[in-house]
C-alpha cells in the first residue's frame, strides 16, 4: 500500500453485497434460496478464472464454505466435487514461504462468516482497493487481517486452498462413500449370532442422545437385511429397525445413508398395496401401535418398538388385548406400507438436501 493512499475519500467497494448477505445467512444456518446453488456459484467464479484478480477472494470464500459443505447439509457430491476442482485449479505452484518476501502471513480468519465477507470483498479490484484504504490506520499499520499484499500472497493463498481441499476430500469420503459399519457387529449381535433387539431398537429410540448412533444403527440394520446374513427370524427386526431410524430422522441422513435406505426400500414388493389382505379391517402393527402412542395410551406398551419386542419376547412384553402376531408383522402389505412411508420421508430429505443437485 502506498502511503499517499492513506486518508481521503475511500474508493468504491464494488464487491457483491447481496452475495455477502446470502453467504452470511447460509453459514449462520438460515439460508434463503438454494444452498447448493449458492456454493456452486462461488465455485464457478473461481473455476472460471482461477488465476485472475479475484482468485484470492474466491479461495477465501470457498474455505469459509467448507464447513457447511461438509456438515451433511449438502446432499449432492457434485457440489463438493466442484469446490475441489476449483480449488485445485486455483492453488497453483507458487514459491515457498521463504521466497515470497514476507516475514509471515496472517492467520486465516476463524469466524467463517467474517471470512466469507472478506473473501467476497477481495474478489473484485474495487473491493481490494477499498480494503487497502479502509484497513490501515493513518500510519499505515494494518489491522485485523494483515496487508492486502500479505493476504493475496500466492504462497499464503495456496496454504488456504490446501487446508480447504483436505477438509473437502475427507468430507466427500465420509458423506458419500458407502459406510463400513461391520465394526457394529460387536455392538448389535449377541454371542449366539442373533441380533440384540434391545441394543438395536433402544439406540434408535434414543435418538435424542446421538443422531449419529441412531443413523448408524439403522444403516447397519439395512446392510445386514440386504446381505441376507444371519437368522431368518431377525429379518423382521432389522427392517423395522431401519424404518424406525428413517422415520425418526427429520433433517435427513448423508447422501450415502440416503442411497442405502432408498436401495433397501426399493427391494420391497409394492404390489400388495393394490390388493386386500386378511388384516384389511384394521391397521397393521406399526401403524396401530403408532396410533396408540399418539393418543397417549400410557396403559399400553404401544410404541411400535415395544410391540415388536412382544413378538420376540412374548413373556416380557405383553399388551392389553394381546400382542400383534408375527404373521401380522410380516404381512407383505405391511412391509409395502412401511416401504412407502420410508419413500415419503426420503422424498422430504431429498427436497431439503438437494441430493440430485447438478447445476
Amino acid at each position: 500500500m502506498n502511503e499517499n493512499d492513506i486518508g481521503g475519500e475511500p474508493p468504491e467497494d464494488t464487491s457483491d453485497k447481496e452475495l455477502t448477505r446470502e453467504l452470511g445467512n447460509l453459514i449462520e444456518g438460515y439460508p434463503y434460496g438454494s444452498p447448493s446453488g449458492t456454493i456452486a456459484l462461488c465455485s464457478s467464479q473461481l473455476a472460471g478464472d482461477p488465476g485472475g484478480p479475484g482468485r484470492g477472494g474466491w479461495i477465501m470464500v470457498l474455505h469459509a464454505l467448507t464447513w457447511y459443505a461438509t456438515s451433511g447439509q449438502i446432499g449432492s457430491r457434485h457440489v463438493l466435487e466442484e469446490m475441489i476442482e476449483a480449488l485445485e485449479a486455483a492453488r497453483g505452484e507458487p514459491e515457498g514461504w521463504e521466497g515470497c518476501g514476507h516475514e509471515g502471513h496472517p492467520p486465516v480468519e476463524k469466524n467463517i462468516t467474517t471470512l466469507a465477507e472478506l473473501g467476497v470483498q477481495l474478489s473484485t479490484p474495487g473491493g481490494q482497493a477499498y480494503y487497502a484504504h479502509d484497513s490501515a490506520d493513518e500510519y499505515g499499520e494494518w489491522a485485523d487481517h494483515g496487508s492486502l499484499d500479505e493476504l493475496l500472497c500466492p504462497a499464503h493463498l495456496t496454504s488456504v486452498a490446501d487446508a480447504a481441499l483436505a477438509e473437502l476430500r475427507r468430507g466427500l469420503a465420509r458423506l458419500f462413500d458407502a459406510p463400513d459399519l461391520s465394526h457394529l457387529d460387536e455392538t448389535y449381535l449377541r454371542p449366539d449370532g442373533r441380533v440384540d433387539l434391545h441394543r438395536l431398537l433402544d439406540t434408535i429410540r434414543r435418538r435424542y442422545r446421538s443422531d449419529k448412533d441412531a443413523d448408524e444403527a439403522g444403516l447397519w440394520a439395512a446392510q445386514r437385511w440386504e446381505s441376507g446374513v444371519g437368522a431368518p427370524e431377525d429379518r423382521l427386526l432389522l427392517f423395522v429397525a431401519l424404518c424406525g431410524a428413517v422415520l425418526t430422522n427429520y433433517p435427513g441422513m448423508s447422501r450415502a445413508g440416503y442411497d442405502e435406505v432408498r436401495r433397501v426400500a426399493g427391494k420391497v414388493d409394492r404390489a400388495p398395496l393394490g390388493a386386500p389382505c386378511r388384516h384389511a379391517d384394521g391397521l397393521h402393527p406399526w401403524f396401530a401401535a403408532s396410533k396408540k402412542a399418539a393418543l397417549g395410551n400410557v396403559m399400553a406398551r404401544s410404541d411400535p418398538f415395544d410391540a415388536l419386542k412382544a413378538v420376540y419376547e412374548p413373556g416380557e412384553h405383553q399388551e392389553p388385548g394381546g400382542p400383534f402376531t408375527r404373521e401380522e408383522w410380516e404381512c407383505p402389505r405391511h412391509f409395502a406400507e412401511l416401504a412407502r412411508v420410508m419413500d415419503e420421508r426420503l422424498d422430504e430429505w431429498s427436497e431439503m438436501r438437494q441430493y440430485d443437485y447438478e447445476d
